[in-house]
């Protein structure tokens, strides 16, 4: 069983009817891309299985509950956790695959979370070191639960900003936070481009056009392609 979003272009750009539970997904973008609202899509796809709870995880702290409920979301079967560290994210996650509490977890914002490292440091000390911790820390986290992920068919999404880094030659070059192994880990890795959302006069999100790109594709290793497309806001099923 996965998931199965209610966009046939979607699912004909991956290669496959639906998302296999029980593995990591890598969404990825610009700032302000559109990322989020994909994973709402996620969300509300889970939300098909009447029994099935969700966890997201804000490192943003930008979300709340009537946001989600505006894109036809139900709420009472999302646990929306706003973490003050990387290491409480990490915690958090670890829990809720081994305790099975959710079928779905997405994490937001793992790039804005400080280390409780960073925290320690004094204000001048800040350096790479800093950086390579909260990378170790992602990798070590989800080194320990890639069996539990799977044994308990959980799905874990992750959304991850690009950035920027100047080279010698005066380019810079992107790279996406989090360290080597979470792009390794992910089976589907997907871009997303610039985002177009669309609301209805009393406030609620109808739809939003955004461009996909399909980096890395395990399942159809040959499918990799681009397109845009228009994501429907589909109320989930109570």
């Amino acid at each position: 069983m996965g998931l199965a979003l209610e966009i046939p272009e979607f699912h004909k750009l991956i290669g496959i009817p639906d998302l296999p539970d029980g593995y990591v997904y890598e969404i990825y973008g610009e700032e302000t891309s559109g990322k989020t609202s994909v994973a709402l899509q996620f969300i509300a796809a889970a939300q098909h299985n009447p029994n099935a709870v969700c966890v997201f995880l804000d490192g943003e702290h930008s979300l709340s509950l009537a946001h989600l409920a505006t894109h036809h979301i139900d709420v009472s079967r999302v646990h929306l956790i706003q973490p003050v560290t990387l290491d409480h994210a990490m915690v958090v996650m670890n829990a809720a695959v081994r305790t099975h509490i959710a079928r779905l977890v997405v994490i937001d914002g793992l790039n804005a979370l400080p280390t409780v490292l960073e925290l320690t440091e004094s204000l001048g000390s800040y350096s790479r070191r800093s950086e390579t911790a909260a990378a170790r820390l992602i990798t070590k986290s989800f080194q320990g639960i890639i069996g539990p992920i799977w044994d308990q068919q959980t799905t874990i999404v992750v959304l991850n900003q690009v950035r920027h880094k100047p080279n010698f030659d005066g380019t810079a070059s992107e790279f996406v936070p989090g360290g080597r192994l979470l792009p390794i880990l992910s089976p589907l890795r997907i871009r997303v481009g610039s985002a177009l959302v669309r609301y209805s006069n009393d406030g609620a999100a109808m739809d939003f056009s955004t461009e996909l790109s399909v980096t890395r594709n395990r399942f159809r290793p040959t499918q990799l392609g681009f397109m845009r497309t228009v994501f429907p806001f589909v109320a989930a099923q109570n």
